[in-house]
């Protein structure tokens, strides 16, 4: 599908056990959700190759839900996000991420930016970035914490220039970039 391929805002939704294949887009979204106690399990994910932005699974507005044991492969010339999940309305999101893999190519690439949500663990994952700028995992929770533990983050970034993407979190390589109050433990960075 071109553009996106599942777009759901809904309490209580269950989204497994599924192939879904975004290709050649501008933006490519593979799962958009919005809602409360959702759980997005044992998926696998393509994103990308031909566009500009592509993103795995990207999780709006206030929500609440698990998303667990989901493969995904992202790729574009100029951002990927393996996982993007953002609050801009401060409204409260709680979602935890764990025994996720992420594979990811892009000049800016993000395996997890989690911006301005309540809450979150982020547990067991294993992230595999390439690009000019490579980020593991960015958080900015807003007002409570996250809880980072456990997880394997490869990021293989060559920072050849300076341009940066625009996002809300800087366009830099590292494993794993925390704007808020964390516990960051027990993670293997290469």
């Amino acid at each position: 599908i071109d553009g996106g391929a599942l777009f759901i805002t809904g309490n209580n939704v269950t989204v497994s056990e599924n192939e879904i294949y975004v290709y050649g887009a501008p933006y490519g979204y593979a799962l958009v959700i919005s809602g409360e106690d959702f759980m997005i399990a044992d998926n696998y994910i393509y994103a990308g190759r031909d566009g500009d932005y592509a993103c795995g699974i990207d999780i709006e507005g206030a929500a609440s839900g698990i998303v667990d044991s989901n493969s995904m492969d992202v790729f574009s010339s100029n951002a990927a996000y393996g996982i993007y999940a953002c609050d801009w309305m401060y409204g409260g999101q709680l979602v935890n991420y764990t025994n996720n893999e992420i594979t990811a190519e892009s000049y800016t690439v993000y395996g997890m930016e989690l911006l301005y949500g309540v809450e979150s663990v982020i547990d067991y994952n294993k992230i595999k970035l390439y690009g000019n700028y490579t980020t593991g995992i960015a958080e900015m929770m807003d007002g409570g914490s996250a809880t980072i533990i456990n997880n394997d983050i490869d990021v293989y970034g060559t920072n050849k220039d300076m341009v940066d993407s625009g996002d809300a979190v800087p366009s830099v390589t590292v494993g794993i970039f925390s704007m808020g109050k964390s516990e960051i433990t027990n993670n293997v960075i290469t």
